[in-house]
């Protein structure tokens, strides 16, 4: 009888050990999840930073395509009236005597 009362209240303090510790452990668990939480809503902030970020390089480079197209445009009309002054210039001289 002895021997099984020994035994229960080794087990019966092993287990209150055992709760003990693990509550310890569940609070140090609880802090990790709060720690690793706060990490995921930083992460998701960048990320929507990052994006918006993207979405605006992406608007200047349209509107640099666009630019780009103009000067393109432009520099061809340019070409076009050199082309025209010299034409027109070439004319002049030939009707001079």
């Amino acid at each position: 009888m002895n021997r099984l009362l020994i035994i229960l209240a080794v087990a019966g303090w092993g287990l209150c050990g055992f709760f003990f510790l693990e509550s310890r452990s569940g609070s140090g668990a609880r802090a990790e999840v709060a720690r690793l939480t706060q990490a995921v809503r930083t992460a998701e902030a960048d990320r929507d930073a990052l994006a918006a970020e993207l979405d605006q390089f992406k608007e200047a480079h349209q509107d640099l395509r666009h630019v780009e197209r103009r000067v393109a445009s432009t520099t061809e009309e340019l070409k076009h009236l050199e082309y025209l002054r010299a034409r027109v210039s070439g004319e002049i001289d030939a009707l001079r005597p």
